[in-house]
């Protein structure tokens, strides 16, 4: 994974991640990852394989959420104020026929727990990012091809 990183405004990216052992196992959805720079230092102490860690450990919780669905979207975090490490995920069903128009679940998990009462679904930065995938996933043939072609995201910083 860390071999593509590319810095975006706020964003570190990387390739395209499956869900463990990915679809060799049938049961989980494909998926892509992008590792925001808010709380990168204060929570996961600047460490990258720690955003690693972590995005593995809160996905392999999450297993449940990810049951039946066509692929999903992760964005890692720190919540600075609360110490929490925090994955905000979003679940995409009825991509058929391919690019339909999916449906989509956002789930907030807090140090890998599901916290349904945490009502702040997500920043402005990942809605930028699931707009620009979206646009992208719709230009693909399938979504094998989606998967495996990572969009090209510039995100530009506020003018003031």
């Amino acid at each position: 994974m860390k071999d593509s990183k590319v810095d975006l405004m706020g964003f570190i990216h990387f390739t395209p991640f499956h869900c463990f052992s990915g679809r060799a196992t049938g049961d989980n959805a494909p998926g892509r990852g992008y590792f925001h720079t808010s709380g990168f230092s204060e929570v996961f102490g600047g460490n990258v394989d720690a955003q690693d860690s972590y995005a593995v450990q809160a996905l392999r919780e999450s297993l449940s959420l990810l049951r039946d669905t066509n692929y999903f979207l992760a964005v890692i975090w720190g919540d600075v104020d609360k110490g929490d490490k925090v994955m905000d995920l979003f679940t995409y069903n009825g991509a058929h026929p391919w690019p339909g128009n999916p449906e989509i679940s956002a789930y907030v998990l807090r140090n890998g727990v599901y916290v349904p009462e945490d009502r702040s679904v997500t920043c402005e930065d990942t809605l930028i990012i699931l707009g620009k995938e979206g646009e992208h996933r719709r230009q693909t043939r399938s979504l094998d091809d989606y998967i495996s072609s990572p969009p090209v995201i510039e995100l530009y910083p506020s003018k003031y």
